[in-house]
């Protein structure tokens, strides 16, 4: 009789456990549990049981599967034995404990509304992680991170060894986010979760304004606005203003599209500027306003335009055997193609009639409003001027194969005509007050002077009055600085840039003394009568000099 000796095994040793009887393993990562059985004749058989399944071998048994949320602290056995006889003389627990992916809290509501310049404060939640999770915030369709905009607490949950994470963000976005996607991330070795919500911006309009060029036949002028705002807006106030800031008119049309009033054609170079559209919506723009605007150029093209500044210079002057030139100022969008000056029915030539041109400002009327322009000033230079140059000359610009023409006079220089009615109008102790109409000043600015002197005495005093060239409007002035009780012979005569002219016939009055009349001219004594006079209507002693 032959007898089988059986050893049974002395230990068992399950594979990667922790000193504190844990085998760890990743959430959704496959893991491989192994049991193996030490010593033993013959080979002993091992049962392996993870999550209520067994799995055998001869000496070890293994079994590798992808654990989830739910088999976290699951009891892992293991035995070793002999099947035949039923005797497992060895057994060994231990648990698996897995680190969990962050579980996020989505956001509800899915929608922030915001406005462009405020920052908006949004938090986002994660529980349940092994280890404590990381939070990330990622904007827009090109999820670009902004955590450093965010701060993160962490909570420990000791019984359970997890984690809560709470992040608190803090941002500004601009109106090209708007519909686009707040993206929360989070995310540990486990793995990561993420929710999102859609992000309301709210901004002021952003208004754009087309730049046009109207032609000169073009009846029917639009000009086109875009307004971009959150909330939608379709409406704005349009206003019309020089290339140079002038305010030249308002319009009652509030839509997108601004209709040009019909004007005649020869009118339509003064729809000419910036046409300004502003809008509101409520909301304040970034440039800390509520009303936002854009504006775009319109360019009216016509016919070439002789400015309004040319009204006080049709009439201009040289002086016989010298060099002298006329000027005419223009405004031309499209620029005149040439330029022709005729004296009567003569087309000029040079050398003796020189045509130059040159950029500078100009001023004209653009629906009633003065305005600055960008222009021309054509010149023509007369050499040597002759008797026969003293006539009336013609510009003419052209432009396609139409003109347009100017006609400038050309007279001689000379001086003023006399002041007329020249009288004295009130006494004083020691003033005489005197009236006139200004006469013709050629042209050019006048000054007048008052002369007088004592009677008997044969050297004039004289003053210098600066007043407005009002041509048949009365002018008034008074003489400070005369001497009480006293006969003084008055004249006075005109003065411009050519030349002076003849001198008024002489006045003859006695200024006043006794204190009764004293009394009486500071009551109803002279006043100015005209406040069109500069200061120095009124003059100290020191003011009264002679004129030698």
């Amino acid at each position: 009789m032959c007898f089988d000796i059986v050893v049974g095994p002395t230990a068992l040793i399950i594979d990667n456990v922790t000193p504190d009887n844990n085998v760890p393993g990743i959430e959704g990562q496959d893991m491989t549990l192994k049991c193996t059985a030490v010593g033993g004749q013959p080979a002993p058989d091992v049962n392996l049981v993870i999550l209520g399944l067994n799995y055998t071998g001869k000496q070890s048994a293994h079994h590798t599967f992808n654990p989830q949320r739910h088999n976290d602290g699951s009891t892992v056995t293991c035995q070793a034995g002999y099947k035949e006889i039923k005797h497992y003389p060895l057994n060994t627990t231990t648990y698996i404990h897995l680190k969990l992916k962050p579980v996020i809290t989505p956001f509800s509501p899915d929608t922030v509304s915001t406005e462009e310049t405020k920052s908006f404060a949004i938090s986002c939640q994660c529980i349940g992680s092994r280890p404590a999770a990381y939070i990330y915030w990622l904007l827009g369709q090109e999820r670009i991170n902004i955590t450093t905009n965010s701060t993160s607490q962490s909570n420990h949950e000791s019984s359970t060894d997890k984690y809560t994470v709470t992040s608190n963000l803090k941002y500004r976005v601009e109106r090209s986010y708007n519909g686009q996607k707040l993206i929360c991330r989070a995310s540990n070795v486990a793995g990561s979760m993420e929710t999102s919500l859609t992000i309301d911006v709210k901004y002021a309009p952003g208004v754009t304004v087309e730049n046009e060029t109207f032609s000169l036949t073009q009846l029917f002028r639009q000009i086109q606005s875009t307004i971009d705002g959150n909330p939608s807006v379709n409406t704005c106030t349009w206003h019309h203003i020089s290339k140079y800031g002038e305010h030249i008119r308002d319009f009652g049309d509030n839509n997108q599209i601004l209709t040009l009033p019909t004007v005649s054609d020869d009118q339509r170079y003064q729809d000419t500027g910036e046409y300004v559209c502003t809008a509101e919506n409520g909301i304040i723009g970034i440039n800390g306003q509520v009303k936002q605007t854009g504006s775009g150029y319109v360019i009216s093209n016509a016919r070439p335009v002789i400015t309004a500044d040319n009204k006080d210079h049709t009439r201009q002057y040289g002086k016989f055997g010298t060099d002298t030139k006329l000027y005419v100022n223009v405004y031309s969008i499209p620029k005149y193609s040439s330029i022709r000056w005729y004296r009567g029915k003569t087309y000029l030539v040079p050398n003796k009639y020189v045509t130059t041109e040159e950029p500078i400002m100009v001023t004209d009327v653009f629906h009633g409003v003065e305005v600055q322009l960008d222009g021309y000033r054509v010149t023509l230079t007369i050499l040597g001027l002759q008797e026969i140059d003293f006539n009336i000359y013609t510009l003419r610009l052209y432009y396609d194969s139409q003109y347009v023409q100017h006609e400038v006079i050309l007279e001689h220089a000379s001086a003023p005509e006399t002041p007329s009615n020249f009288t004295v109008i009130g006494l004083g102790e020691n003033s005489i007050t005197v009236q006139w109409i200004p006469g013709y000043d050629r042209g050019q600015s006048q000054t007048f002077y008052i002369e007088y002197r004592i009677i008997g005495r044969s050297v004039w005093m004289f003053h210098e009055i600066v007043s407005s060239n009002k041509l048949d409007f009365p002018k008034v002035y008074t003489l400070f600085g005369l001497q009480e009780k006293t006969s003084y012979e008055l004249r006075m005569y005109a003065e411009n840039i050519f030349n002076r002219s003849q001198r008024t016939d002489i006045q003859i009055q006695t200024t006043l003394m006794t204190e009764y009349d004293k009394q009486d001219s500071q009551q109803t004594g002279p006043t100015i009568l005209d406040d069109s006079l500069t200061d120095n209507g009124y003059q100290d002693d020191d003011d009264v000099f002679a004129n030698s």
